[in-house]
């Protein structure tokens, strides 16, 4: 036997071999092509791999020829059904082509490096140009069809078809790729095992993994649910001895010295080919026998091919054929790629089945020149970019193109899927592939910068984009904006991963830096309540204000100290004589507005409220209780009347009723407390801290707000931040079925009656305030946050009266006052009454509340003015 090295010199040159394997290229492409046909308008092959219902062997057996109207349809069904193993043949012509070009340039100078870069350059560039042009046609004609998954068009992109929902993902017959992928992957693998144990165990060893592969599936201990999708190549062990038998096809070549086709007898090939084949088929039919199918089938069908190919070219007749099976051999791998997607669309889009099928024929015709031509195009592009031609790559022109895709990437994406949605996915998808593939020429260059900046943006802008979630998006861009003069500057004088390293480092150093400053002068709210430190947990009450402290509370727009007293309430520590019967004592319950937030006690409607009636009453005695507690709604409130109301026997309750508490009502104690921040992670079984970490970071709490900001002023559509932060949603009859059922309605109105209940019992007198939100009362102007182009008073859209007349009725069903604080908010002279950048009262709201409840108390006469 010859060495490699011997048989390599005497088979260099010989030209022959590349014909035969394009021609049984060519011969596989157009089975497959008729396969895929016969698919589309008829009945499927079944035979090819087994699924979970497979029939038994007669059944099958009974079934194997097609029974279709007449006999020529039924042989062009089954000639189609036969060329679903078409790709077969080219698993084994991948292991052959590079077994032997492996052995050609000498097993120990085989380097993974060059194999993995060849192979990818080979593959993506032409499958990446295909996929965009098939993706950006399947959006427009599927406008209203099938919803595309970003996630699901970058894995599908990159080849990663790994999963069921994956393997046939828009174009069904793309799963090659993945197996295609895997066998390149273990390639070297493979070339290792050979190089060690040598080919008869190397072959034995892959046949038997590919047999307990086959196996697995068959006993449903594969990962995936699909039977077919896993024996189909799912999993590359499925159809990995065909590869490695391709593989070993080489060895065998270059051993016989490029003469093993001729070595049997016509006669003998044929007979050993068709015997296999058969034998293949039957398997297929049966399920145990499956195990073996595919490698027999390949081998027998390979085989045959190449008897085909023998005749054409021993014939004289048939010579003619020779330069078009050559010509569709060569671009037997971009017809594969292009040509079954327009061919389900016209199935799908055309009613008419002839008409269809004639125009399928035209569109498969037209798939031959349309793949050369893209082929061509990828070539020659690769080749003047390469060479440096053409093309001038400069750094400033990446960038630009970099910072094109951020924009539309962050700003220019709807909330929501649709058209518009699809159609810039498309486009930011199409603009990152075309920057990695011109940055990958610049790798030549000496700058680091031009080399590295584009990789970096890129894989940014697609991670953000189809990865990470959506809140995640403005971060990164922010992020970016600071990373990249830094690694510009490192990047002058130093190596791309030195410079890439120290920028890094000083960035890092910079985030942290940013993230204490922030921390220290500028605080948010993020994983905990700006009031957290003020706050704590309460037993029957969720939570609490701590008594017997003074807190300064810094946060948002926010810098206020908040103190409390002995009983924990938000007021100076109350001096009150149980005995003495005569003092009028005044509970205030409610939230933020009541507690207050953002203002000092002495500017709230509380304190001015006893101060303007200890003027108006001088002769009495009254005392005001201020029960409120930031975010209490009616279930922290009810438990706080009852504890406060015999605590303090008030002769009048007021209760401070906000919008929101419509929402409130159903919130669970747990949902409350992890809001707040008293439920960390741990409490809810979370592994890592980065959750916690990254969420409650102040630097991303200001990018958010920054976002935010940028975003009013270039989205056409309102910012969800600022309608949920304008509580548009309890005002807007789209979502008012959803704010105000039937069933938070009870549940309001049973909160209600139990406080007016509760009162009763106390002998005291219960009215509720109805507190309306800013968007209510200020001019627009003076809403910092209010979203662009949102118009409250369109009647078409918005109610702003719906709060308020399910409040009304509420109350008018318990015979419960209710006080609308809306107009004297709304009239007062001075505006805003309302904080510019928050939901609460300035002192300017707490004036305005206190004069009204001081008219309220006159009027209903709830205090007797003393003779003392």
């Amino acid at each position: 036997m010859k060495s490699p090295e011997s048989a390599i010199r005497t088979i260099k040159n010989n030209q022959n071999r590349i014909v035969w394997i394009d021609a049984l290229k060519a011969f596989a492409i157009i089975g497959i092509i008729l396969n895929h046909f016969v698919e589309a308008y008829g009945p499927t092959a079944w035979f090819t791999n087994p699924y979970r219902d497979f029939p038994n062997f007669l059944t099958g057996l009974h079934n194997f020829f097609p029974h279709s109207s007449s006999f020529l349809i039924s042989l062009t069904d089954f000639a189609g059904w036969l060329g679903d193993s078409g790709p077969g043949v080219f698993i084994l012509l991948s292991g052959f082509t590079l077994m032997l070009g492996t052995l050609k340039r000498g097993i120990h100078n085989f380097s993974v490096k060059d194999f993995y870069i060849k192979r990818l350059i080979r593959i993506l560039p032409l499958y990446i140009l295909i996929h965009l042009i098939t993706l950006g046609i399947y959006i427009i004609i599927n406008h209203s069809g099938t919803e595309i998954s970003p996630r699901s068009i970058l894995l599908s992109l990159l080849g990663l078809r790994f999963t069921d929902h994956l393997f046939f993902y828009m174009n069904p017959s793309w799963w090659f790729i993945w197996l295609i992928l895997q066998l390149y992957i273990i390639f070297p693998v493979l070339i290792w095992l050979y190089d060690k144990v040598g080919i008869k165990r190397f072959l034995l060893i892959t046949i038997l993994f590919t047999f307990f592969s086959r196996f697995l599936g068959l006993i449903h201990l594969n990962y995936n649910h699909s039977l077919y999708f896993w024996m189909t190549g799912l999993f590359f062990g499925t159809r990995l001895a065909e590869f490695t038998v391709g593989m070993g096809f080489a060895y065998w070549y270059i051993q016989s010295d490029g003469t093993l086709l001729s070595s049997l007898s016509e006669t003998k090939n044929w007979i050993y080919s068709l015997l296999i084949y058969s034998v293949g088929l039957l398997c297929s039919i049966w399920y145990p026998a499956t195990i073996f199918s595919n490698l027999l089938v390949t081998i027998g069908l390979s085989w045959i091919l190449l008897n085909v190919w023998n005749i054409l070219t021993n014939v004289k007749s048939f010579r003619f054929l020779y330069k078009p099976i050559f010509l569709i051999g060569t671009l037997s791998f971009p017809i594969f790629l292009l040509h079954q997607a327009p061919l389900l669309w016209t199935r799908n889009l055309v009613d008419n089945k002839l008409i269809s099928i004639i125009i399928s024929i035209v569109i498969l015709a037209i798939s031959f020149p349309s793949a050369w031509l893209l082929d061509t195009i990828v070539n020659k592009v690769s080749y003047q970019l390469k060479k440096g031609y053409g093309i001038k790559i400069n750094a400033i022109y990446l960038v630009i193109l970099s910072f094109i895709i951020i924009t539309l990437q962050f700003y220019f994406l709807p909330e929501s899927q649709n058209q518009q949605y699809n159609v810039l996915i498309f486009l930011i998808l199409s603009l990152n592939v075309g920057l990695v593939f011109l940055s990958y020429f610049t790798l030549m260059r000496k700058n680091s910068f031009q080399k590295g900046l584009p990789y970096i943006i890129s894989m940014i802008s697609i991670l953000v984009l189809l990865i990470l979630p959506k809140r995640m998006n403005f971060i990164v861009l922010y992020l970016l904006l600071l990373y990249v003069p830094l690694f510009y500057f490192f990047s002058r004088n130093r190596a791309f991963n030195k410079s890439f390293a120290i920028s890094g480092v000083v960035f890092t150093f910079i985030c942290l830096a940013l993230e204490l400053i922030l921390m220290k002068f500028h605080p948010l709210e993020t994983l905990k309540w700006g009031e957290f430190e003020a706050l704590q947990r309460h037993p029957t009450r969720i939570y609490s204000l701590k008594p017997n402290k003074t807190t300064h509370l810094k946060y948002n727009n926010y810098d206020y100290v908040l103190h409390t007293n002995s009983y924990g309430l938000a007021q100076p520590e109350l001096k009150l004589n149980f005995s003495d019967s005569t003092e009028y004592r005044i509970l205030v319950i409610g939230d933020a507005f009541t507690m207050p937030e953002g203002v000092k006690y002495t500017k709230s409607y509380p304190f001015l409220l006893e101060k303007e009636l200890k003027l108006k009453y001088p002769h009495n005695s009254i005392r005001i209780i201020n029960g409120g507690v930031t975010g209490y709604g009616p279930i922290e409130e009810l438990s706080e009347i009852n504890e406060l109301g015999r605590q303090f026997h008030p002769s009048l309750i007021i209760y401070q009723f906000f919008i929101n508490e419509f929402e409130e009502v159903n919130l669970t104690p747990e949902s409350r407390l992890k809001n707040i921040g008293f439920m960390t992670n741990s409490d809810h079984g979370f592994k890592s801290k980065l959750t916690k970490i990254l969420p409650g970071s102040q630097l991303i709490a200001h990018f958010d707000a920054l976002n935010n900001y940028v975003s009013q002023f270039i989205k056409k559509e309102a910012n969800p931040w600022r309608y949920w932060k304008s509580l548009l949603c309890y005002y807007s009859k789209e979502t008012a079925d959803s704010f105000y059922t039937i069933e938070t309605i009870n549940k309001v109105r049973s909160y209600l009656d139990k406080m007016k209940n509760t009162a009763e019992q106390l002998n005291a007198h219960f009215i509720v305030c109805y507190v309306p939100g800013a968007a209510e009362i200020s001019d627009k102007k003076n809403i910092k946050y209010f979203p662009r182009n949102e118009n409250l008073n369109d009647k078409k859209k918005y109610n702003i009266h719906i709060p308020y007349e399910k409040m009304s009725v509420i109350c008018d069903s318990l015979d419960i006052v209710l006080i609308n604080l809306t107009d004297a908010l709304k009239n007062y002279p001075r505006q805003p009454v309302y904080f510019r950048n928050s939901w609460h009262w300035n002192k300017d709201g707490h004036k305005a509340v206190a004069d009204t409840l001081v008219k309220v108390i006159k009027n209903y006469q709830y205090i007797n003015i003393s003779n003392d």
